[in-house]
């Protein structure tokens, strides 16, 4: 589907109607791994009019999925919605949704790695306590490797979370120790934006 988005035509009303409605927008992608995914999906948001600002995208299992924050017109949502549901017949599954969600209030935000003997139920464990003590997880990734010599497997995890406003460093600190040593999930924090 052609949106018939014209940059020109676009200015000309803004400038005679005043500013235009935006919508910040999620898309969730999924797809078998080829190229040209990522392509498909910037030709149809930039045909449509979008904003294409952040994404995490990445192949896993044979699968490419991740998300996309779009910023576009309120009148050109429908033309979009529709061309995205065109490019399942390219194999590519998109879903759309408006992010009417208020920013969260967050204090500090910290990078963790977290290393632990994998086992079944491990990243129930670890999330349950960090959501018991009110913390945000913001970016995970998670692998399972295998332990030098023994050849056991490891399981590994890394990303951003943030503290409640409520939760000191130092409280958080000790907060880790103590799901550390109830898990047996070593920690290792560091606020985001520091370099080692």
């Amino acid at each position: 589907m052609q949106c018939g988005y014209s940059p020109s035509a676009h200015s000309l009303l803004s400038a005679f109607y005043g500013a235009i409605v935006q919508n910040h927008i999620i898309l969730s992608v999924l797809s078998h791994d080829k190229p040209g995914v990522v392509s498909a999906i910037a030709n149809v948001v930039t045909e449509c009019g979008g904003n294409w600002q952040e994404s995490r995208l990445s192949r896993l299992g044979g699968k490419f999925a991740g998300v996309i924050a779009v910023v576009i017109d309120a009148d050109h949502l429908a033309p979009l919605r529709e061309s995205l549901i065109g490019l399942s017949q390219q194999g590519i599954q998109v879903v759309l949704d408006v992010n009417q969600a208020p920013p969260q209030l967050c204090g500090l935000c910290l990078r963790f790695h977290a290393a632990a003997p994998d086992r079944k139920g491990i990243v129930r464990e670890m999330s349950n306590a960090l959501a018991h003590h009110h913390i945000n997880v913001l970016e995970l990734t998670t692998e399972c490797s295998s332990m030098p010599y023994s050849g056991d497997p490891l399981f590994s995890a890394s990303g951003l979370i943030a503290l409640p406003p409520s939760l000191s460093i130092d409280a958080a600190n000790d907060v880790f120790d103590a799901i550390s040593g109830e898990l047996g999930i070593d920690f290792e924090l560091q606020p985001e934006g520091l370099e080692e």
